[in-house]
């Protein structure tokens, strides 16, 4: 890949980011209302306001680590393209920040769904329970 669509992957690493550290700061002052477009959005963590608001406190450190760990991947990996001008080990970095972005939204997710779960109607995934009688 040349040093122009390195350059574009590293900028898109930067933003999402940067979106990650966000939404883990609302999530972690509990500001982040229940909404349809940005969050952990599991079944458990939309099935009621307190299992929204429960999941993504518990989901932000991961999410905050995740945006954190790419942020300073993309960094490396601008910094590897601008002084070396060597494309192929900037693109390995930059994925190597997706990566790290992609395992902490899955991390979070589980994290978030399993502090929701009890608040979401107790059964597995926020489904409620069925009883026999």
């Amino acid at each position: 890949m040349d040093i122009g669509g390195v350059a574009v992957n590293v900028v898109g690493l930067v933003l999402v980011s940067a979106v990650f550290l966000s939404v883990a700061g609302a999530a972690k002052a509990g500001t982040l209302p229940p909404n349809g477009a940005v969050g952990i959005r599991t079944r458990a963590t939309k099935a009621n306001d307190a299992a929204w608001y429960a999941g993504h406190i518990a989901g932000a450190p991961v999410l905050k680590l995740g945006g954190a760990g790419g942020l300073v991947l993309a960094v490396v990996a601008a910094a590897v393209l601008i002084i070396a001008r060597a494309s192929t080990p900037a693109l390995v970095i930059s994925l190597a920040g997706y990566a790290a972005i992609l395992a902490a939204a899955i991390i979070s997710a589980v994290k978030a769904n399993a502090a929701a779960r009890p608040l979401a109607g107790g059964g597995p995934g926020g489904r409620p329970s069925s009883s026999s009688s």
